[in-house]
């Protein structure tokens, strides 16, 4: 999920309510139990409202245990696509953006961009 979407507001714009939990900048420290705690909270107070509600979770994309980190294949390079449980992907490119590609078929059919 991209970090930059807020979903929260997203739900609000359909009527729900909503909350984030960020267990990444929360926890500093504190072995989990402050964020443990916000989300008890958190839900106690989503789960007593009327309607639809969405907690937004934020939690690290990285690995926690060395285990799971051998098994995701964390790569550095930014050609590579990393895939979890799976073989990391080569990151597609194309030579020519779509732009150049048109103007290129322009030229080559005898019209001129």
């Amino acid at each position: 999920m991209n970090p930059a979407v807020k979903y929260e507001i997203v739900a609000q714009g359909f009527g729900c309510e909503s909350a984030v939990v960020d267990a990444i900048n929360e926890d500093s420290g504190s072995n989990g139990e402050k964020t443990l705690e916000s989300l008890k909270e958190t839900v106690r107070g989503l789960t007593s409202s009327k309607g639809p509600a969405l907690l937004n979770l934020k939690v690290s994309d990285l690995p926690y245990h060395s285990s799971t980190r051998a098994m995701v294949g964390i790569s550095n390079d930014p050609n590579t696509i990393v895939v979890p449980y799976y073989d990391n992907l080569p990151r597609p490119y194309y030579q020519k953006s779509r732009t150049e590609a048109s103007e290129a078929l322009a030229i080559d059919e005898g019209k001129f961009v």
